[in-house]
């Protein structure tokens, strides 16, 4: 993921230098999976500047009585006389680089880049740029660094027949543990859905809106973006979701994210993508 990163940057000042004289802050995510294992999932992410990756996991409850009958849609149960519950938690990903020294910001960006003799006024690099790590302005470099942030996790993974029998005997139930805190709900409920989900954005987005205004717009447009989606018991309280609908419904996800900042007021770029799991 850093070699990635530092790859694209080096590339672009081989080939374009002599056109381009800005630069850009960027996040990247990749989804990996194991050849013996493809249960084993693992979520890596790398940023630089203020451009970030949250993940989250949307919870949706259903109070219903009967929990032998299959097929059901969640435009039929939400039509039921107890309403769907809807919970969520978001965790941030990446690491914003602000030259800024404040409860939201890590000091040591302003230490490195005095420590390379440069300077930080007004909360900016060089008293120029407004963040500490970018892609391009090389003339600024050592003090606006390239070295991206690198972070990862395990997602979720139950361990199924197919899995136990695909692994030969070397899937490890500790590494297949699942690092974001599950929500523990408040009351029993029948027919919960889990679903998690990752949201990259530039700083257009962030400027505006908090890490967790961000993802009860994702939770909530979804929901009702895919309530005609049929789901199955299985007997179990956790029901997986189809992917039919995943390019229809983070389109629109993203669409309402980018759209509201604006209307809040951003200035700076908005760039949204939104990632079902």
């Amino acid at each position: 993921m850093t070699q990635s990163l530092l790859l694209a940057d080096e590339t672009c000042r081989e080939k374009n230098s002599h056109l381009f004289k800005d630069g850009c802050t960027a996040v990247i995510f990749a989804f990996l999976t194991l050849s013996y294992c493809e249960a084993k999932r693992f979520a890596i992410f790398g940023n630089v500047g203020d451009a970030r990756a949250i993940m989250g996991t949307v919870f949706i409850s259903f109070n219903d009585d009967d929990e032998t009958n299959n097929g059901h849609s969640l435009n039929t149960l939400s039509k039921k006389n107890h309403p769907p519950i809807i919970e969520f938690e978001v965790h941030r990903m990446t690491q914003d680089h602000k030259p800024t020294v404040t409860s939201d910001h890590d000091p040591s960006e302003v230490i490195r880049i005095r420590n390379c003799g440069g300077y930080v006024i007004n909360s900016r690099t060089m008293g120029t740029y407004g963040v500490a790590r970018a892609l391009g302005d090389w003339e600024s470099r050592p003090f606006l660094s390239n070295e991206p942030h690198v972070n990862g996790c395990v997602l979720t993974c139950p361990i199924t027949t197919t899995c136990a029998t695909t692994c030969e005997g070397n899937h490890d139930s500790n590494n297949c543990e699942q690092l974001l805190t599950t929500t523990t709900l408040s009351t029993p409920r029948t027919w919960t859905l889990e679903k998690q989900m990752i949201i990259l954005g530039c700083d257009g987005v962030w400027d505006v809106l908090s890490d967790q205004d961000v993802f009860e717009m994702t939770a909530f447009t979804w929901f009702h973006s895919n309530h005609s989606m049929t789901i199955n018991n299985n007997n179990t309280s956790s029901i997986p979701l189809s992917s039919s609908i995943t390019t229809h419904s983070t389109n629109k996800v993203s669409a309402v994210i980018r759209d509201f900042a604006h209307s809040a007021g951003s200035t700076d770029n908005i760039s949204v993508i939104v990632i079902e799991l």
